[in-house]
Formats: C-alpha cells, sequence, structure tokens
C-alpha cells in the first residue's frame, strides 16, 4: 500500500480542509509543536484504511473536530497496481458514511469518472480494504505504522501475533486459501464418487422397474381405445339432449314472460272505482268554489279598514318612523343608566389605585436606601478578596515547581521538558496552605456580599416597575371616566331629541299614544290576516280537489294504455279508449288471450322435458361401459387416460436410457478415483503445519539475522537478536547475556523495534512484498546525537532500496529538521488550539 493523497477535515486538531500530496515523495517529515496534529496525519490513514485508530478502536466520534458536527477523511492511495479512494465520514446526529472505490488511475479520479468498483457500508468497506491490503489492523500496526507509544509491538509480539505480521506482509495468507480450494475440490470429487455409486445401486432397481413400468403402459393404451370408441355415439347424444335443452330454454323463457304480464293484467273491479271517484270530484269542485270566493271578499273588507287607519297617521312609512324612534329613545333611556353606573365604578377604582401608589412609593424610598448599604458593603469585601489573592500569588511565585509536585518522581521525565528529574522539589510550604485558606474566606465573604447585592437591585427593580404600573394603571381609569362622561352626557342628549321628535309624529293620531295605535293597528291587521287565511285554505282544498280528479284521469289513461301494450304483446286484436266502460271490455278480451297461450306453451314444456330425458339415459349406458357416471366430464376423462399413457411411454424410455449409460459408469468412476486422491495429497502438503510452517520459520530466521546485523549497527555495537529465533536481547558487552526485551530502556526498545521494521523492509523488498509505506511516530526524543544519526541512517535506507516506497517521520525533535529535507511543518493556533499547516 503506498499512500498518494490524504485530505483531512473537521478531523481532530484539523478543523479546516486540508489536503497532503503525497505523489513524487520518499522521505517526508512531519514536524511542529505538541499538539499541532502531527500523529494525527498518521491516524486519518489507519482511519480511511481500517474506520478506527490505534488511539480510538471504538468511540470513533470523539475524532471528529470539538467544534464541527462532522468529520471527514480522503485517501488515495495504490495497492498491487490498484488505485484506491476511500472516504469516511463521521457525524455527531446519524449515520456515518464509508465508501471505498477502485479507479483506472488518479486521473480517472481528479476527472470524475466512474470507478471500476464500489463498496458501501462500514462492513463491507472494512472487509474489501483488509482484502486489497492482505493486513488487518493489528499486523498493521505491527509492521508498517510504528504509532506513539506503540512502535515496539512487533518485537514484544507473542510468537503466534509475530507469524501473523509475516504472513500478511509476505502475501502467504495464500498458501491458506490455495489449501482451501485444495481441500474444496477433494470434497466435490468425493461427492461425485458417492453419487456414482448411488446411480450404480439404481441401475439394479431399474431393471426391475422397467418391466411395471411396461404394464402400466399397456393399461392406460386399453383405456385411451375404450374411451375413444364410445366418444361419436356419446357426443351424438349430447347434440341430441342440447337441441332439446335450448328449446326448453326458450318455451320457459316464454312461460315466464306470459306470468309476468298476467301479473299486470288489472281487475275489472278497478274501472267501477276510476268511475266513482272521477263523479265524486265534479260535485265537490262546485261547492269548494263557491266558499272560496265568499272568504276572499271578506279579508278584503279586513285589509280596507286596516289600510284607513295608516292613513290617518300619514302613512306606513310614518307609522315605521314613529316606532323607529320610540324604540331609539327607550335604548338611550337604558344607555344613560349603563354609563352613569360605568362613571360611579370607575371614581372607585381610581382611588383605590392612588392609595396603593402612595403606599408603593414609601416602600420604593426605604429599598433604595438598603441598596446603597449593599454596595458598600460589596466594594469593602471586593477589596478584601483582592488583596489576600495578591498575597497568595506572591507566596506561590515564591515555591513554582509545588504545582508539578505531584506528577513528578525520581528518575522519570519531567511532563514539561521531558528532561529526567533528579530531586523532587520539597513539600509545600504551610504559609501557602494559610494564604489559600484566606483567600478563599474573602471569596466566599465578597460571593455572598455579592449575592445579597443582587437579591436588592432586584427588589427595587421590582418595587419601580410596580410603582409605574400602577401610576400608568390610574391614568388609564382617568381617561376611562373621561370618556364615560361624555358618553352619559351625549345619551342623555340624544334621548332628550329622540322624544321631542316622537310627539311630532303622533300629532294626527287624535290624543291616542303610540302604543294605543299600535293595538289597534294590530287587531285590524289580525283580521285581515285570519280572513285571509280562510280563503286560502278553500283554494288549497278545491286545488287539492282539480288536482285529484286529474290524477284520477291520467291513471284511467295509463289503464287503458296498458291494455293495449299487453295486446300487442299477446298478438290479440283488441284496442281500449281511456272510458271505465271500454276499458272494462278490454280487459277481458286480453285476460282470455293471455290464458289460451299460457295452456299451450305448458304442453310444449312437458314434451321436450321428457325428450332430454330419454338423451341422458342414452349417455348414462354408454360412460357405464367405461365405469364412468353419465354426468363425468368425458374430455377431461379422455385427456387423463392420453396424458397417462404418455407419462409412462415416457418414464419407460427414460428407464431405458439410463439402462444404457451403465458401461460408461464404471470409467467415469475410475477417472474421479484418481482426481480426488490427488487433490487429498495436495491438501495435505498444503497445511499450516507442513508448508507454512516451512516459509514462516524460514523468513522468522532471516528476520532475526538482518535484525541482529541492524540492531547491532543502530546500538554502536552493543546489542543483537538471539539467533534462536525468539527475538530476545544479546548483551554484547556483558558476555552475550539474554535479557527480555522488556528490560530495555525507552531508546533502547525504539532502537530494537526500529532494527526489526527495517529488517523486515529489507527482506520484503528483496522478495517485492507489500511494504511501499513506512510510518513512524515518535520515539527519537530518547536517544542522543550518536544514536539518532544511526537511527535516521536506517530510516534513510529504506527509501534508497526501494525507489517507490513512501517514508513518513513525525517528531518533535529539532535534529530531525536538519536531517529530513521534505518537510510537512505544522503549528496550531493559540486562540483555538486548531492545526495551521505552515508547509505542507
Amino acid at each position: 500500500m503506498r499512500p498518494l493523497r490524504l485530505t483531512l477535515d473537521g478531523f481532530r486538531s484539523y478543523a479546516a480542509p486540508t489536503t497532503f500530496d503525497f505523489r513524487e515523495r520518499r522521505l517526508v517529515g512531519v514536524v511542529g509543536p505538541i499538539g499541532s496534529g502531527k500523529s494525527t496525519i498518521l491516524d486519518a490513514v489507519t482511519f480511511a484504511l481500517f474506520g478506527k485508530t490505534p488511539s480510538q478502536a471504538a468511540a470513533t466520534r470523539s475524532l471528529i473536530h470539538q467544534r464541527a458536527d462532522e468529520g471527514k477523511v480522503e485517501l488515495w492511495f495504490e495497492s498491487e497496481g490498484q488505485i484506491w479512494r476511500v472516504v469516511r465520514a463521521l457525524r455527531r446526529r446519524g449515520q456515518s458514511g464509508h465508501e471505498a472505490a477502485r479507479y483506472r488511475s488518479v486521473e480517472a479520479i481528479e476527472s470524475g469518472e466512474k470507478p471500476l468498483e464500489r463498496v458501501l457500508q462500514k462492513a463491507e468497506v472494512d472487509a474489501r480494504m483488509q482484502e486489497v491490503l492482505g493486513l488487518d489492523f493489528d499486523t498493521f500496526g505491527r509492521s508498517i505504522l510504528l504509532a506513539q507509544n506503540r512502535f515496539a509491538e512487533l518485537l514484544r509480539a507473542t510468537p503466534a501475533e509475530r507469524d501473523g505480521v509475516l504472513k500478511g506482509v509476505f502475501g502467504f495468507d495464500k498458501v491458506e486459501t490455495m489449501h482451501g480450494e485444495a481441500k474444496a475440490r477433494r470434497d466435490g470429487l468425493a461427492r461425485d464418487l458417492e453419487e456414482f455409486d448411488r446411480r450404480k445401486s439404481e441401475m439394479t432397481r431399474e431393471r426391475e422397474r422397467i418391466a411395471e413400468l411396461t404394464a402400466l403402459l399397456e393399461a392406460a393404451e386399453a383405456r385411451v381405445q375404450a374411451l375413444e370408441k364410445i366418444a361419436e355415439p356419446l357426443a351424438a347424444a349430447d347434440r341430441a339432449a342440447g337441441a332439446a335443452q335450448v328449446q326448453l330454454e326458450s318455451t320457459e323463457s316464454r312461460l315466464t314472460r306470459l306470468d309476468e304480464q298476467g301479473a299486470n293484467l288489472p281487475e275489472a273491479e278497478t274501472t267501477e272505482g276510476l268511475l266513482a271517484s272521477v263523479r265524486e270530484a265534479s260535485e265537490s269542485i262546485v261547492l269548494i268554489r263557491a266558499a272560496a270566493d265568499e272568504k276572499a271578499r271578506a279579508s278584503a273588507a279586513a285589509q280596507a279598514d286596516r289600510d284607513r287607519l295608516i292613513d290617518l297617521l300619514g302613512g306606513r312609512d310614518k307609522l315605521d318612523l314613529a316606532r323607529r324612534t320610540q324604540q331609539e329613545w327607550r335604548s338611550e333611556q337604558q344607555r344613560f343608566d349603563l354609563l352613569a353606573e360605568q362613571v360611579s365604578v370607575l371614581d372607585t377604582r381610581q382611588s383605590a389605585m392612588e392609595k396603593e401608589r402612595t403606599e408603593l412609593q414609601v416602600e420604593l424610598q426605604a429599598a433604595t436606601e438598603q441598596l446603597d448599604l449593599r454596595r458598600d458593603e460589596e466594594k469593602s469585601t471586593l477589596a478584601q478578596f483582592e488583596r489576600a489573592a495578591r498575597e497568595l500569588r506572591t507566596v506561590e511565585r515564591s515555591d513554582m515547581a509545588g504545582t508539578l509536585r505531584t506528577e513528578l518522581s525520581e528518575g522519570a521525565p519531567c511532563p514539561v521538558c521531558e528532561q529526567l528529574v533528579l530531586v523532587v522539589p520539597p513539600a509545600v510550604p504551610a504559609e501557602l496552605h494559610v494564604h489559600v485558606a484566606a483567600r478563599d474566606e474573602a471569596h466566599d465573604e465578597h460571593d455572598r456580599a455579592r449575592k445579597s447585592l443582587h437579591a436588592q437591585e432586584v427588589a427595587v427593580t421590582r418595587l419601580d416597575e410596580a410603582a409605574r404600573a400602577r401610576a400608568a394603571a390610574a391614568a388609564a381609569v382617568a381617561e376611562e371616566i373621561e370618556l364615560a362622561v361624555r358618553d352619559r352626557d351625549e345619551s342623555a342628549r340624544r334621548a332628550a331629541d329622540a322624544e321631542r321628535r316622537l310627539a311630532g309624529l303622533l300629532a294626527g293620531a287624535e290624543g291616542r299614544s303610540l302604543d294605543e295605535v299600535v293595538e289597534e293597528l294590530s287587531q285590524l291587521e289580525d283580521r285581515a290576516a285570519d280572513a285571509g287565511r280562510a280563503a286560502a285554505e278553500s283554494q288549497k282544498a278545491l286545488d287539492q280537489l282539480t288536482t285529484r280528479a286529474k290524477a284520477d284521469q291520467e291513471r284511467l289513461s295509463g289503464l287503458a294504455a296498458e291494455l293495449n301494450r299487453l295486446a300487442g304483446a299477446l298478438g290479440a286484436e283488441v284496442s281500449a279508449n281511456p272510458t271505465p266502460e271500454a276499458v272494462a271490455v278490454a280487459i277481458a278480451s286480453v285476460r282470455r288471450v293471455w290464458t289460451e297461450q299460457r295452456r299451450a306453451a305448458e304442453r310444449e314444456r312437458s314434451a321436450l322435458a321428457e325428450l332430454i330425458a330419454t338423451q341422458r339415459s342414452n349417455r348414462q349406458d354408454l360412460m357405464a361401459t367405461v365405469g364412468l357416471a353419465w354426468d363425468d366430464d368425458f374430455d377431461s376423462a379422455l385427456r387423463s387416460a392420453e396424458v397417462a399413457r404418455a407419462t409412462h411411454r415416457t418414464n419407460v424410455e427414460r428407464s431405458a436410457e439410463r439402462l444404457a449409460e451403465a458401461p460408461t459408469l464404471d470409467q467415469r468412476v475410475k477417472e474421479t478415483a484418481v482426481q480426488r486422491d490427488i487433490y487429498d495429497e495436495l491438501a495435505a502438503d498444503l497445511t499450516p503445519s507442513r508448508f507454512l510452517r516451512y516459509l514462516l520459520e524460514e523468513e522468522r530466521r532471516t528476520l532475526a539475522r538482518l535484525g541482529s546485523e541492524r540492531f547491532e549497527e543502530l546500538s554502536g555495537g552493543r546489542y543483537r537478536f538471539s539467533d534462536t529465533g525468539d527475538f530476545k536481547i544479546v548483551d554484547l558487552t556483558a558476555a552475550e547475556e539474554e535479557r527480555k526485551a522488556d528490560s530495555l530502556s525507552g531508546g533502547e526498545t525504539f532502537l530494537a523495534s526500529l532494527a526489526l521494521a527495517l529488517a523486515l523492509a529489507e527482506i520484503v523488498g528483496r522478495g517485492g512484498g507489500r511494504l511501499d509505506a513506512f510510518f513512524l511516530d515518535e520515539g527519537f526524543g530518547s536517544l542522543d546525537s550518536e544514536h539518532l544519526d544511526l537511527a535516521m541512517a536506517g530510516i534513510e535506507r529504506l527509501v534508497t532500496d526501494h525507489p517507490n516506497r513512501l517514508v513518513v517521520v513525525v517528531s518533535h525533535v529539532d535534529e530531525m529538521k536538519q536531517r529530513i529535507e521534505d518537510l510537512i511543518e505544522l503549528d496550531k493556533d493559540p486562540a483555538t488550539g486548531a492545526t495551521l499547516v505552515r508547509r505542507a
């Protein structure tokens, strides 16, 4: 795997989108102060490939920049000639995004060309990346990425873990794939042999079965011939019965129509009822019309008396005006009373509000005086607290090392300067505790005074707001009183004006009041209304009687028309006029013709039913000869017999074909057994306990030998690895005593880990393996200048021995800037802590 381009956006300390292009670059140094985001570059590469980082394997949302809602990493890389683009996006809310795509070339990515392969969803992307790299997360961290505080994992790994690294780096995982394929083919051939044995057993049973199938075929052939023999006579009987059935259905239909027509024939009594109704209606119409005329004249007289009274008053318009004027006067009188009561209520409310406002003013004055006292107390306690804080800072400056005392131990590096601590500073003097207590006590006193001041300010503000609110409410009530007084006086004026106009309108009423005039007029109108209703009721009765007479005549005409229609349907020569006498004669004639036609239809139906019964008996006899009921489906039975015959014939032919395969089956068994034995032997040779173990032991010995050479160079001839392949430390300055890797110091552990990494890279480079990139994070701070030179020489050898390899070294050691020409220089924003790229 060889990185080509890396982009970070909202990822850890990288708040803004930042891109690093690694094409045409070989040895790259990443430098900058602590916290500037150096290690984040390597974390981003690991996260893009595996969806997690050495420090964050599960809670990946913590990788999002603290001021961002989303973090994103995009990596372009080359692996075994394939170009890949991986994008992973983390979101604080919602689902994260994961995508991996394979392209024809880098130019295809830049031009937006459609990818050759695309994978979505986290699980699928993780699995595909591990397949492409040939390394899992742990193997990547022990061979390609030596992360901060984890660079010694390959050195301290168990033999099984170290074999896993070698297997992934050298592509030995393909041996397991070959072993699985050989087993799968062997098992497939074994299943084929089992199938051949089963088929050989079936051959014996097939010879016994073919005789049974032949007998079934002969029986099916006889069944078909018997059915075909009765097919034509049966069809003739069915045709005769079918024709008779059609005629019978026609006769039944005719009988149904005759029954419907008979139900519509009217009775003779109907005409008598209609005639009596018509005569009665004619006589009643004359009497009711005379009564209606008399009631109409009475109604006209009552309306004339009402109109004379209205004219005496000056007309209906003047009367209506007088009514409206009287209503206006009464309405204004009521409104005047309501407004007078409202003015009284508002006067009482105004007096109460003035009293409340005066009381609030007194409370506000007292609270303001108390506020001045609280302000003086707050200023005094603040001065005491500032004086105690100044005295404490004076003591603290005299003992600066005391702030780090709890984090220091003799022989361990200082967390600030990373220098070894020789002597831990003495304990904090007792005077410091006294000043801290004094400062805290003064702070508490000032905090209480400040809270008391704030509470008094809130109380004064509330009292002031309440007093202002009462004053505003009193002013509003005064305005309401002024408006109500004006409305009351205006209502009194309008009432007097309406009373004056009403007196003028009643001048022609001959001394009667408006109520008296209205009462007399109401009586006259009631009389006129009663007379009008009586006349209307008489007219209504006349109209109803006329309508009923008309309806009776229409019924008689409809009856005559229906008789003519029925006569036409029956073919009778009858014609009925719309008179009761003519209708009665027509009813008798039509009923006689209907009775004759129905009797003829019933005789025809009986004859056809007898013919159908005879043909069904013939069908039953024919069907019985082949074992079928008379109503069974003959065509279905014939088709079933033909299908059975064809099925038995096919089974006989197939059985014969299977028996014909017997001579070739033994030869196939022999050939398949030979192939199975070959794959069985190959699967046994490729088991991990044989071939793969041989390969791993060879590479492990080579790694130990080359690692020893590099470790001896880097340690100045002091250390090398044991020859047993368990990577114990051999101390050449102590009679070649063997030590565990855990006994090395921090710098020695780094050199041993670097020696193994250099040796691993050299072995892979010789065989064209997968180490196209190498990432080293920190570790140089524990080396002196001599060992730093040796370490850098080994790192430079990584790129000189492999022209296309990328090596990225992360360090905060200043000497690294002098040794590496191609640098990525980072810094951090002093205000936000975000990464600033000074040189990419």
